[in-house]
């Protein structure tokens, strides 16, 4: 065996380094799988953190007896700008009736649904009194709004 490895020693060199050679290959192809696992991992997390630091705007309507009223807060962890509401029928306040003062019935607009939230900051609380029951189902009937709110965050993303 020595003596054959000694008369064919090119010929074991050449395959020592082929072998040498695949196997550089395969190290190479792993370390750019793990490497593109990984960044697919960075992306991921990355993702999911901006999830994560959102703001969340949570328009309500609350009963606070005899009245109600509507609420706005944003419980995510970053200022949502520019906070749009579009609601059919329209949300406004009702003034007037029975046992108020004045008697007379109107109705307004709330500023802040009207005309949108500049920026609301993380944990804050936009809220207007809207009326009394009887009042508020003068004005919808069916006592049902529809609609949705749209805001941005500090990076554009709606």
């Amino acid at each position: 065996m020595i003596n054959w490895l000694n008369t064919n020693q090119g010929f074991v060199m050449a395959l020592l380094t082929a072998v040498y050679v695949v196997a550089t290959f395969v190290i190479a192809y792993m370390a750019k799988r793990s490497n593109d696992l990984a960044r697919s991992n960075i992306d991921t997390l990355t993702k999911l953190e901006k999830e994560r630091l959102k703001p969340a705007i949570i328009p309500e309507i609350l009963a606070d007896f005899p009245f109600f009223s509507v609420r706005v807060v944003n419980q995510g962890q970053t200022t949502a700008l520019e906070i749009r509401f579009e609601l059919t029928p329209k949300l406004r306040i009702v003034l007037g009736g029975p046992n108020s003062n004045p008697k007379e019935k109107a109705e307004r607009p709330i500023g802040f649904i009207e005309n949108g939230i500049a920026s609301l900051p993380p944990g804050s609380v936009l809220s207007s009194t809207i009326g009394t029951f009887d009042r508020i189902k003068e004005a919808c009937p069916d006592l049902m709004y529809h609609g949705k709110v749209t805001y941005r965050d500090r990076e554009g993303t709606r």
